[in-house]
């Protein structure tokens, strides 16, 4: 007589797992039986299963392949009939995994850019973070410049000067931990040239040489300035 019947079970990956029944009887013996797709068939108490022969059936470093296999027990004893249990579920989470990191970015000043990260996992949520300057990270907002903090893609509308050279990553959270952190993506800003001095008005004697000057400035990581004088 089965007293109590095994549960379904949901447990994050690399876990142990245990299946209980309870019963009455003389002379039990007890048999799990495991579903992959297949059918039900016999367990064996070997790795990663222990208790196959057991009221406990104990599963040692679950992972997701496993997720939605199906467990009964069969109970035979001194008297017939044998009874079998109702059918319990393992549910398997799985912990957050970076597949793809944002890679670094160049952009000009005052125009968008974007870091994105793919990752894997059960109920995963996004938090990027950027650095102070000196490698101390920071949870970005959506405020400002951003857009997408919590999500997987990281926008900078009009990114100004002052990001230049800084570095941004993302933190994965999810059902079970612990989270995931990708690799860090910089961000290099080319700044649009700007002229420090003008040109001026020269006035000379035909056939004479003359010179005129300007100035520019642009911090790029790309290459330096160039310049084209024009004539009208």
């Amino acid at each position: 007589l089965i007293t109590s019947q095994p549960s379904n079970v949901t447990s994050c990956d690399f876990q142990t797992v245990t299946f209980n029944v309870g019963a009455t009887g003389t002379n039990l013996l007890y048999q799990w039986q495991i579903n992959t797709g297949l059918g039900f068939v016999n367990l064996t108490s070997t790795s990663p299963y222990g208790g196959a022969n057991g009221p406990s059936l104990s599963i040692a470093n679950v992972n997701a392949s496993m997720n939605g296999y199906q467990y009964q027990c069969v109970i035979t004893g001194a008297c017939t009939p044998s009874v079998v249990t109702n059918i319990a579920t393992l549910t398997i989470n799985t912990t957050p995994v970076i597949t793809a990191a944002p890679v670094t970015t160049t952009v000009c000043e005052g125009t968008t850019a974007n870091f994105n990260v793919a990752a894997t996992g059960t109920g995963i949520g996004y938090q990027w973070q950027v650095d102070n300057g000196f490698g101390v990270y920071s949870n970005v907002t959506n405020t400002g410049v951003y857009s997408g903090a919590t999500t997987s893609s990281l926008t900078i509308t009009g990114a100004p000067n002052s990001l230049h050279s800084r570095s941004y990553r993302c933190v994965v959270a999810g059902t079970c931990a612990p989270p995931a952190t990708s690799a860090e993506a910089r961000l290099f800003i080319n700044s649009n040239p700007t002229v420090l001095s003008q040109p001026t008005d020269r006035e000379v004697c035909a056939g004479s040489n003359i010179s005129f000057f300007s100035a520019g400035t642009a911090a790029t990581m790309t290459g330096t300035l160039s310049y084209q004088w024009q004539v009208n």
